[in-house]
């Protein structure tokens, strides 16, 4: 509850994120319900003394419907608000598939709002998802689709450049890139390849990372050293071969990129999690990720 007072909230809905990754990798069932029930336990119990200001949403899998129904009318007696599944399944079932009825039936006996979470997808997807994706909501109105970048897995870029295949008006960005594991030449490099494939409907999306010390990365200043990432990038766009001074990343002057850049002006978005990684956007960035 102290971080709900820094942020000035009176309440805060808890959903998970480990659990919204192996559920995409985990093929065996009895497994993953066996996950989900200790995870929803556990959610429960960390709420418990909050006074009611963090409120536990607990989190099923359709791939056993039956064990899944048990588990809605568990949770619903153990006080959480609400129930959600991802958007997929292990079954390779759609959400609506009358085999789930019973699951969404208990729901709503039990008084809990049914959501569905984004999350990964499992390795079966078919290649061609993306572009599809994305071309669905573009034609839902939305203005712009985000692909995460996290490590572990498949690079970003790959869904980014097939998503601008099948989209015209959409804008698309990576929330975000690290500079530490990808250098900001190679960086405005990916960013070039999407401005060119979507006529400049695009971002560069740029954070400092997390779980680099798996890799036994430790940036020194993450937050300077973003900074000047930030000034090698828009150097490096605008064709200025003056140099750009650092500690961490910099440009020797006379350098540049020898490759045709799009005639659009970069939008930077930085990605934050605190007061002065939002400074930072403030000072360098068009637009920010909190």
């Amino acid at each position: 509850t102290q971080r709900l007072d820094m942020e000035n909230l009176a309440r805060c809905f808890l959903y998970p994120t480990l659990s919204l990754f192996f559920i995409a990798e985990c093929e065996d069932e009895e497994f993953t319900q066996a996950c989900l029930r200790a995870y929803n336990r556990w959610i429960v119990d960390f709420c418990a003394d909050s006074g009611g200001r963090l409120i536990p949403v607990a989190q099923l899998s359709l791939g056993d419907p039956e064990a899944a129904e048990a588990e809605v009318r568990r949770v619903a007696e153990a006080g959480v608000a609400g129930v959600f599944v991802p958007p997929f399944q292990w079954s390779r079932k759609p959400l609506g598939d009358p085999s789930h009825d019973r699951v969404f039936a208990a729901a709503e006996e039990c008084g809990l709002p049914f959501g569905i979470h984004p999350s990964l997808e499992p390795k079966w997807t078919a290649p061609g998802r993306y572009g599809e994706l994305a071309a669905h909501a573009e034609e839902l109105g939305f203005d712009g689709v985000s692909v995460f970048s996290d490590l572990w897995f498949q690079p970003s870029i790959v869904a980014l450049l097939e998503m601008a295949e099948r989209t015209k008006r959409i804008r698309l960005g990576c929330a975000c890139w690290n500079p530490f594991l990808i250098h900001p030449v190679e960086l405005t490099g990916m960013a070039a390849a999407l401005y060119s494939r979507t006529e400049g409907r695009a971002y560069l999306g740029i954070a400092r990372g997390t779980w680099l010390d798996d890799l036994g990365v430790r940036p020194e200043r993450p937050l300077g050293a973003l900074r000047e990432a930030i000034a090698v990038i828009r150097a490096l766009w605008s064709g200025d071969t003056s140099g750009v001074p650092g500690r961490t990343f910099s440009l020797a002057p006379g350098v540049g990129l020898r490759t045709e850049l799009p005639d659009a002006p970069l939008s930077v978005l930085v990605g934050s999690w605190g007061e002065r990684g939002a400074a930072l956007a403030g000072e360098t960035a068009d637009e920010i990720k909190i």
